[in-house]
């Protein structure tokens, strides 16, 4: 088992209320509730270059009442 393995068990047992995924990554939002909730657990392939990736994730979260952190 790897820490990729290990982080992907971790985001099974600990979910946000609202998750998206963008390609393989896990988006999570919890309304700001906490920081890991409202995260990025950016593993594998975004399935986009990683600027527009990066961006997306932004252009997700600027309507949110929260900031948004990679996990």
């Amino acid at each position: 088992m790897d820490i990729e393995d290990l982080e992907r068990a971790a985001a099974l047992h600990w979910q946000a209320p609202e998750t998206e995924r963008l390609g393989d990554w896990l988006l999570r939002a919890a309304e700001g509730f906490t920081g890991r909730a409202n995260s990025a657990l950016p593993l594998g392939d975004p399935g986009v270059p990683l600027p527009e990736a990066v961006a997306a994730v932004q252009d997700r979260d600027s309507h949110r009442y929260h900031y948004m952190i990679a996990a």
